[in-house]
């Protein structure tokens, strides 16, 4: 889940959607077959690269400050 000021919102959303937009024009006939479970195939890539954009915020957001705690990828 992502939260905060609706300026900084907008702009991490903004990312997130440029990311998933061209998987999804490229893919939606596809997509949209999915039955069950993998019918959150979109979503799914959407919570990981919620994750990669937070590990990578000084590249993608640098004027937008995240106060999180500090997250690791458990192998």
């Amino acid at each position: 889940m992502i939260r905060g000021p609706l300026k900084h919102y907008k702009a991490f959303m903004n990312i997130l959607f440029d990311c998933l937009w061209p998987v999804w024009e490229q893919n939606k006939e596809e997509i949209k077959a999915l039955t069950g479970y993998d019918q959150r195939a979109m979503a799914f890539m959407g919570e990981r690269l919620m994750s990669g954009i937070i590990l990578m915020r000084d590249k993608f957001l640098p004027d937008v400050p995240m106060l999180c705690a500090p997250l690791h990828f458990i192998p």
